[in-house]
């Protein structure tokens, strides 16, 4: 049985911190996989469309503009 790509990267040594957004049921093998090499994992699992926003940020007008981008079709 062929690894995931991301049980592949998580499981790697020379990986210290994995950031994941996905699927519970990914979200679990990168968990999984990642604990033997004691790697910190944030996982931010079945969401739909992640923002990244700094301190700056003017959140009034980011949270309208990602919600509008995310409702598009």
């Amino acid at each position: 049985m062929q690894q995931s790509p991301w049980a592949a990267l998580s499981s790697h040594p020379g990986v210290d911190f994995v950031s994941f957004t996905g699927s519970t049921r990914a979200g679990t093998e990168v968990s999984r996989t990642a604990a033997p090499t004691i790697k910190k994992v944030a996982p931010e699992l079945g969401g739909k469309s992640g923002n990244i926003l700094l301190a700056d940020v003017d959140l009034e007008d980011a949270v309208t503009k990602g919600v509008r981008a995310c409702m598009q079709n």
